[in-house]
């Protein structure tokens, strides 16, 4: 968690921090939790085509195909 902090943007938004989670376990756990983040991510609405841009936010629930 610490790590995806030193990997996002100044001011993240929820998808830019997801995107930080993703890359921190795949740089520290070779992608082991892959799955597990894309669905508690999905279950809170920042699945894999969520928007959080400009006051364009739309919720996703779905997952990468490898993880459904």
């Amino acid at each position: 968690m610490v790590d995806s902090y030193k990997l996002s943007p100044c001011n993240p938004t929820f998808v830019d921090a997801r995107d930080a989670m993703l890359l921190a376990d795949e740089n520290n756990y070779a992608g082991k939790h892959f799955c597990d983040l894309w669905k508690a991510f999905a279950r809170r609405g920042v699945g894999l085509n969520a928007v959080d841009t400009n006051n364009n936010v739309r919720d996703d629930f779905n997952v990468p195909s490898q993880c459904a």
